[in-house]
């Protein structure tokens, strides 16, 4: 192999390491993404979460994929939730927010 090759493999190996994933708690969190579905619901709070992944392509999917784990973790430690993200990702990682809904009994 020659070292660029290297290099990509280690580099790719250092991206897919640094991947959250979720906790059995964030695993129950519902995500959406339009206001009407949270109208009944009870705010229960705000989450935040950054990645620092840079570049442009892989790394950054997988920086705003890091955080979207992140925040539905953060919103699992409030209980059966449901979150809505309201942030874009951006070009370099990604700084995001979420609303906390709590909308009763939701099936499984």
């Amino acid at each position: 192999m020659r070292p660029i090759k290297f290099i990509f493999a280690g580099a790719t190996l250092i991206a897919f390491s640094s991947c959250a994933s979720l906790t059995p708690a964030g695993e129950k969190v519902q995500v959406i993404t339009d206001q009407k579905f949270v109208s009944t619901c009870q705010k229960v709070g705000k989450v935040s979460a950054s990645s620092s992944s840079y570049g442009s392509g892989a790394g950054m999917v997988i920086g705003n994929s890091d955080s979207s784990v992140q925040l539905r973790n953060l919103a699992g430690e409030m209980g059966d939730t449901v979150l809505m993200i309201q942030d874009d990702e951006g070009i370099f990682g990604s700084d995001r927010v979420g609303v906390v809904y709590r909308c009763g009994v939701r099936s499984q």
